[in-house]
């Protein structure tokens, strides 16, 4: 019987150990369909065709490598590769942008879903844009990957990884990570 009552404990500290592995996806995914469903009814007063989330990827190790994208509030997608050119300062970056965007066509004409946008930009209206970054050394000549918000006309670094893993210790821009993630538009290394 105690041997009986043992592989049953042995058995049940395994399953307790894996459940976190298993149940996490499924509460993400959980979070992300709640966040999506309260945005729905949600109305936005902020203009279709200005820039709401940017990405950039820079990687000099080998080659000089910078591209950059956009989704606008409306959710159409922008790219653009910069790799012939000089470095472009963040700072330089949102008006970069907005100039290149007047002579450029969307890559793709498929729109993001409007209910993910707007669960990003409601998050994004939180986000506290002083927050302090985390800064921790992942990697060596991998490039940086960085998501950024448009916040009050603003450029805002919510997260970036590669080299570096910094990540803004705000909920919010946490949160429009995660969703961003969820979709494909942002990268985010756990």
């Amino acid at each position: 019987m105690k041997i009986l009552i043992g592989l049953i404990s042995a058995t049940l500290m395994v399953s307790a150990a894996t459940l976190p592995q298993k149940v996490a996806p499924l509460a993400a995914e959980s979070r992300y369909r709640q966040s999506l469903d309260s945005a729905a009814n949600t109305e936005l007063n902020r203009d279709p065709e200005d820039i709401a989330f940017v990405f950039t990827y820079q990687n000099y190790a080998w080659a000089a490598t910078y591209t950059a994208s956009f989704l606008t509030c409306g959710g159409v997608q922008y790219s653009f590769d910069f790799s012939d050119e000089e470095y472009i300062k963040e700072d330089d970056l949102l008006s970069r942008l907005e100039k290149e965007k007047k002579f450029a066509k969307p890559q793709s004409l498929t729109k993001a879903d409007q209910n993910l946008l707007k669960a990003c930009l409601l998050e994004a209206e939180q986000v506290d844009t002083s927050a302090e970054f985390t800064k921790k050394h992942t990697a060596c000549d991998a490039g940086q990957w960085t998501t950024y918000a448009v916040i009050d006309g603003k450029l805002v670094r919510l997260y970036s990884c590669g080299d570096n893993t910094c990540t803004m210790q705000d909920e919010h821009a946490n949160k429009i990570i995660e969703l961003l993630n969820h979709e494909g538009y942002s990268v985010k290394w756990n």
